[in-house]
């Protein structure tokens, strides 16, 4: 799974994907899906665009619409809608120019660490995360 920082939304697992589709409509803070299988249940779930690699959390249900803690889709976007995850997972970082990377660990610890990766190979950071809140690194993936 590629990882897209974010300070308040977990790293979502691949197999807790619940929902996929195409947002039909733009709404501030919302996904749009006429037709879909949304339900009240998906409070605090995962949903992320795939069409510009943004994430956020479900926070409220409305008819056809969830409603989101950013604003993150227009209409046409592509999106796939995850159960929480709480396990955690470690990082595989490409060979790049090492940089800084915080995270959020299983165990609630907010760390930093400096100057992660190499440049001629790839690193794996063998730490149980469940987000990453920021980092200069790219193409990281999350590995369960």
């Amino acid at each position: 799974m590629r990882v897209i920082p974010s300070d308040t939304v977990n790293i979502p697992n691949p197999s807790n994907k619940v929902e996929s589709g195409v947002s039909t409509a733009t709404v501030v803070n919302g996904l749009v899906s006429s037709g879909s299988g949304f339900s009240t249940n998906m409070i605090g779930y995962i949903v992320v665009n795939e069409t510009n690699n943004t994430i956020a959390n479900i926070i409220g249900f409305s008819s056809d619409t969830l409603l989101l803690d950013d604003d993150i889709f227009v209409s046409g976007d592509g999106f796939s809608i995850y159960s929480p995850n709480e396990t955690g997972c470690v990082l595989y970082i490409p060979a790049q120019t090492p940089a800084n990377l915080s995270v959020v660990t299983v165990g609630g610890d907010s760390l930093r660490f400096t100057l992660c990766g190499s440049e001629t190979s790839h690193t794996i950071l063998p730490v149980n995360v469940l987000m990453v809140t920021g980092t200069d690194l790219e193409n990281l993936v999350a590995l369960w």
